[in-house]
């Protein structure tokens, strides 16, 4: 008999499957969503804690910005704009970058024929692919060694995600979730780089 694994996604709601009728991103919605992911992240085990605390920090951040105007900063595109010439919120830009690995890591889990049909059991690759091109540009020495130690430490796929029946759920709403999430990384990253508003320094 299988063991239920570390992530149940059966009962996660993702990122809106649409935006605001208004076309934009409302902010509320993006942190409840960012939160469900660190809460996800969490589940990967201890030595991710680092990232889990770096995330919550940005998200944090993020609401607390927002609870001081509510009425002009509704939208995540709104506050990004009429804050453009003096936008110095590196919480917003990371926490983008972090979201982005853990999609791109589910995006290769569910494309990956080694996981979905013959069910290899390692998810190294997956997450350190996904790392390499999300965050490791942006990563001096010191990060990109931390983050060697914590690809040692990555949970198997059936730890991770289950096997039998707990396996095929999850990677099905993975297929439902992960779309919608890449729908709203991609609307910020277009906004970004219409107005010129990446920092590609390391750190």
């Amino acid at each position: 008999m299988s063991s239920a694994p570390r992530l149940s996604l059966v009962k996660l709601k993702g990122f809106p499957s649409e935006f605001h009728p208004s076309g934009k991103i409302a902010t509320v919605a993006f942190i409840e969503s960012s939160n469900e992911v660190i809460e996800l992240l969490e589940k990967f085990g201890k030595l991710f804690s680092p990232v889990v605390m770096d995330m919550r920090g940005n998200v944090e951040s993020l609401l607390e910005y927002y609870k001081k105007d509510i009425t002009n900063r509704e939208f995540l595109e709104d506050m990004i704009l009429t804050d453009a010439e003096k936008l110095s919120h590196p919480w917003l830009l990371w926490l983008k970058r972090a979201l982005e690995l853990i999609e791109r890591f589910f995006w290769y889990v569910i494309n990956n024929d080694d996981i979905i049909k013959e069910k290899s059991d390692s998810l190294k690759p997956m997450i350190n692919q996904a790392y390499n091109e999300v965050l490791k540009p942006y990563h001096g020495w010191f990060l990109q060694n931390t983050f060697k130690l914590l690809y040692q430490w990555m949970p198997s796929r059936s730890t991770l995600l289950g096997s039998d029946l707990y396996f095929e759920d999850n990677i099905k709403h993975l297929k439902i979730l992960m779309p919608r999430m890449r729908l709203h990384l991609d609307k910020i990253n277009d906004l970004y780089l219409k107005h010129n508003l990446n920092d590609d320094r390391k750190v």
